[in-house]
C-alpha cells in the first residue's frame, strides 16, 4: 500500500497547493502494481459461507488466463472480488487551509494518475491491472476529497464527487464482468464442458449451476457488485447498542409497573413471544417500537450491504435470536451421508470424493420449501415491519416486499437480481434434486424476468427517481457494460463526448473506457475509438501539458498524429518547454521530423500582417512568432536541412511583403555551421542541394541589402 499512500500524499499536497501554480508537476509518481487481495469466499442469495468455499475452491471453475491476464479466477464471486479496489484507508492530519474549495485540485489530478496508470500497463499483458488501478486512483482521489471537506466542514455533495464515485464503481464493475468474461474466453478455447447435476444435494447442484451458467454467475457478480459498493456508503452502520434482551421496555412494564418511568402511551401485550403482536392485536411498548423499527431498518441495510452474518449478530445482540434463525431458513441442503462418493467435494482437492464422512455435517435447511411458503405469507401479514418483510422478501424471492424500500437505481436493480438469481436457482434445484418438492404460488413464478426485462422497467420506473438515474450517462453505461452491448455502449459514449455541456472528466474516462475495449480487442470501429480521444486531447491542449498531450496522440493513427501534435505546439514559445515537448513525442514513438516541419509550416503560412504601406515595414509580434517557428527544427542537428528550406520560405514570404529586418532575422536564425554538416553527410539529395543554394543567393542579396544601407547612411551623414 505504499504507492497508494504516495498518491494520497501527493493528491492531498496538490489539492492545497497555489491555485496559480502550474496545474501538473513534472515529477511524476509512477504507478505500482498493487499486490492481489483476491479471498476465497462466496457471499449471494442462495450459498452459504461454507457452500460458498466450495464453488471458490473448486478447480472446475479457475480459469487461467496466464497469457492474457496473469489469474483471472471467475469463481470468486464476491465482494471479496473488490477487496483489492475498496481497501482503502487515507486519513490526513495537519491544518488544512481553508481555499476555495481545494478538492478541486485532487479531482484534476486524476489527468496525470491515469496516464501513469496507462504508462505503467502500456506493454503488460494482464489487461485487468489497468482497470483495477484506474479504480484505486478514483478510490484514492474520493478519500482525498471527503477528508478536506471534513476538514473545513463542508458537507455538500457536488456534482464532481458524485460522479467520481460512479466512475469509480463503473470501473469496479468492469474489473469484476471482465475477469469473468476473459476467464471465459479461455477456457472454451479448452473445450470444456460441464452437465447437469442429478443427485440428493442442493448446495452440489447450486455449484454446478454457477460453474455452468454464465449468465447466472454474472449476474451474481453484479449483485456482489452492488452489495460492495453499499457496504463502503454505509461503512460502520451496524451499530445498535449493547447487548440487551428483546423488547426490554415492554418486559420492565409488564413485570415492573409501578416502577417503570416512562409508561406506554397504549395498552401493551400481555406476553413476549415473537407472535404475541399479531396474536393478541395488541402493539408492544412505544419505545420498543421505535427500536424495532430501527433494527429492521439496519438488519435490511446489512442485508443490503453483503452483510447477512452481521445483520443476524445484530438481531442475536439485540435479544432478537429468533429474527436471525428467520434468515436462516433460505439455506441450501446439503446431507453428506446421502451423497454417494462421486458426487462430493473434498475442499483440499476439490474433487468428488469423500475422505471423511463422519467429520462433515449437514448443512442448510432439509424444509426449505417450507420455509419459502411460509415466509411469502409472512410478508403478506400487516403488522411485520415493511424493512422486515424487505429482508425476508430478498431470500425468499418476494420482488413486491422488496422493492418499497428501495430508494435509487443501485437498490432497484439489485432488488430485481436477487430475485432473479433466486427463481434461476430455484428451478435447477426442482428440475435436478432427486427429491419432491411443496409447490410454490404461481406469483412467484411469475416474477421471471431478463436483464434486459430489468432494465427496460427500470428505465420506465414509477419512481422518479429511479427513472432521472436511469436515463444517466453513468448509468446507462453501466447497463450496456451488464448487457455487453458494446457498439451501443459506444455510440452513446460518441454522442455524450459531442455534447457542449460534457465535462472534462467525463471525457477522461469515455476516453480510457474505449481504450480499454480496444486493448482487448472488443470493438474494432477505430472512427469511434478516434473521434472520443480527439475529443479528449483537445481539452488537455487547455492545460498545456505536453506529457499528456503526446502519450494520448500516440493513441491514434500517424496521420492525425501529427496534425494533432503539431497543433498543441503552435501554442508553445519558450524553448525549454519546447524541446521537453519534443522529447515526449519521441519518448511516445512519435514521428518527431514530420511534426516539427508541420507545426514550422503552420506557423509560416499564417497570414502576416501588414500595418501601414511602406518601403519598410516594421517587425509585429507575429512577425516575431514566426521568426521563433524556426527553433523547432534546430533542436536535432538531423533537421538542419529542414530548417535551411523552411527558413527559405520564411524569407522569400518577408521579402516579398517588405520586411527586410524580418528576412535577416530569419536567416540570422540558422547557425553558420549548418551547410558544413549538411554536406558531410554521404549522400545529400537533389532537393536540398537546391535549398542551400537558394540559402546562399539571400545570404547574398541581405549582405548586399546591408552594404548598400550602410553606405546610403554614410551618404546622407555628408
Amino acid at each position: 500500500m505504499d504507492s497508494d499512500l504516495n498518491r494520497s500524499v501527493r493528491l492531498l499536497d496538490d489539492s492545497m497547493s497555489s491555485q496559480g501554480g502550474r496545474l501538473f508537476k513534472k515529477g511524476l509518481f509512477k504507478a505500482q502494481k498493487a499486490k492481489s487481495l483476491y479471498k476465497d469466499n462466496i457471499s449471494n442469495t442462495t450459498l452459504t459461507p461454507e457452500e460458498s468455499t466450495y464453488l471458490s475452491d473448486s478447480r472446475d471453475i479457475q480459469f487461467n488466463t496466464s497469457k492474457l491476464i496473469n489469474r483471472v479466477d471467475t469463481s470468486r464471486l464476491t465482494d471479496s472480488t473488490y477487496a483489492k479496489l475498496t481497501n482503502f484507508n487515507v486519513t490526513s492530519t495537519g491544518s488544512v487551509i481553508e481555499a476555495d474549495q481545494p478538492w478541486k485540485n485532487a479531482v484534476n489530478s486524476l489527468y496525470i494518475e491515469f496516464l501513469e496508470v496507462m504508462q505503467t500497463h502500456m506493454n503488460s499483458q494482464a489487461v485487468l491491472d489497468m482497470v483495477r488501478d484506474l479504480a484505486c486512483c478514483c478510490s484514492d482521489t474520493l478519500s482525498v476529497i471527503k477528508t478536506l471537506k471534513s476538514k473545513i466542514a463542508f458537507s455538500q455533495v457536488d456534482t464532481e464527487e458524485d460522479w467520481l464515485e460512479n466512475e469509480r464503481n463503473t470501473w469496479r464493475l468492469l474489473f469484476a464482468l471482465y475477469q469473468d468474461r476473459l476467464g471465459i474466453q479461455s477456457i472454451q478455447t479448452e473445450d470444456e464442458e460441464y452437465n447437469h447435476y442429478y443427485g440428493l444435494s442442493e448446495k452440489l447442484c447450486t455449484i454446478n449451476l454457477f460453474k455452468r451458467d454464465n449468465l447466472v454467475r454474472e449476474t451474481q457478480l453484479i449483485i456482489d457488485w452492488l452489495e460492495s459498493n453499499a457496504a463502503e456508503k454505509y461503512d460502520k452502520m451496524l451499530y445498535f447498542s449493547d447487548s440487551t434482551v428483546g423488547w426490554e421496555n415492554t418486559l420492565h412494564q409488564l413485570s415492573s409497573s409501578d416502577t417503570i418511568v416512562f409508561g406506554s402511551s397504549r395498552e401493551i401485550v400481555t406476553e413476549l413471544h415473537p407472535d404475541a403482536p399479531s396474536q393478541q392485536g395488541k402493539p408492544l411498548h412505544d419505545m420498543d417500537i421505535e427500536d424495532n423499527k430501527r433494527l429492521c431498518y439496519l438488519v435490511f441495510t446489512g442485508i443490503r450491504c453483503g452483510k447477512l452474518a452481521e445483520a443476524q449478530k445484530l438481531c442475536v445482540q439485540c435479544g432478537h435470536a429468533w429474527k436471525a434463525a428467520l434468515l436462516d431458513g433460505w439455506k441450501l441442503h446439503h446431507d453428506p451421508t446421502k451423497i454417494p462418493a462421486s458426487q462430493d467435494i473434498d475442499e483440499e482437492s476439490n474433487e468428488m470424493v469423500i475422505d471423511n464422512v463422519d467429520t462433515q455435517k449437514m448443512e442448510g435447511n432439509e424444509n426449505r420449501d417450507l420455509w419459502k411458503r411460509m415466509a411469502f405469507k409472512y410478508c403478506e401479514q400487516i403488522q411485520p415491519n415493511r424493512f422486515e418483510k424487505a429482508a425476508i422478501g430478498v431470500y425468499c424471492g418476494y420482488l413486491k416486499y422488496v422493492l418499497p424500500v428501495c430508494n435509487d437505481w443501485n437498490d432497484y436493480l439489485w432488488g430485481y437480481l436477487k430475485v432473479m438469481i433466486d427463481i434461476r436457482v430455484e428451478s435447477e434445484i426442482r428440475d435436478c434434486v432427486q427429491r419432491k418438492y411443496r409447490d410454490l404460488p404461481d406469483h412467484y413464478w411469475d416474477q421471471r424476468m431478463s436483464l434486459n426485462d430489468i432494465f427496460a422497467t427500470l428505465d420506465s420506473s414509477n419512481n422518479k427517481d429511479v427513472n432521472i438515474q436511469a436515463h444517466r450517462p453513468e448509468y446507462i453505461i453501466q447497463k450496456h457494460l451488464i448487457l455487453d452491448e458494446i457498439p451501443e455502449l459506444f455510440r452513446e459514449l460518441e454522442r455524450y463526448v459531442n455534447e457542449d455541456d460534457v465535462s472534462t472528466q467525463f471525457v477522461r474516462f469515455a476516453t480510457h473506457l474505449v481504450l480499454f475495449m480496444d486493448q482487448i480487442g472488443r470493438f474494432h470501429k477505430k472512427d469511434t475509438i478516434e473521434k472520443i480521444l480527439e475529443i479528449y486531447i483537445k481539452r488537455l491542449n487547455q492545460m498545456d501539458d505536453a506529457q499528456l498531450v503526446a502519450f494520448y496522440v500516440s493513441k491514434m493513427s500517424p496521420a492525425k498524429q501529427v496534425h494533432l501534435y503539431s497543433t498543441y505546439l503552435e501554442k508553445v514559445v519558450d524553448d525549454s518547454e519546447r524541446l521537453d515537448s519534443l522529447k515526449y513525442a519521441e519518448n511516445c514513438g512519435l514521428n518527431v521530423d514530420a511534426i516539427t516541419k508541420t507545426v514550422v509550416e503552420n506557423i509560416r503560412n499564417k497570414p502576416i500582417q501588414m500595418i501601414e504601406p511602406s518601403l519598410q515595414q516594421k517587425l509585429t509580434s507575429d512577425d516575431e512568432y514566426k521568426i521563433s517557428a524556426i527553433d523547432w527544427l534546430l533542436f536535432y542537428e538531423q533537421h538542419r536541412s529542414e530548417a535551411i528550406i523552411q527558413s527559405n520560405a520564411l524569407i522569400s514570404r518577408f521579402l516579398t511583403s517588405g520586411k527586410l529586418d524580418a528576412a535577416q532575422l530569419v536567416f540570422n536564425k540558422i547557425p553558420s555551421d549548418s551547410i558544413d554538416k549538411i554536406l558531410a553527410a554521404e549522400e545529400v539529395a537533389l532537393d536540398i542541394k537546391q535549398a542551400i543554394k537558394e540559402h546562399l543567393s539571400y545570404k547574398s542579396y541581405l549582405d548586399a541589402q546591408e552594404a548598400f544601407n550602410v553606405w546610403f547612411k554614410h551618404f546622407k551623414s555628408k
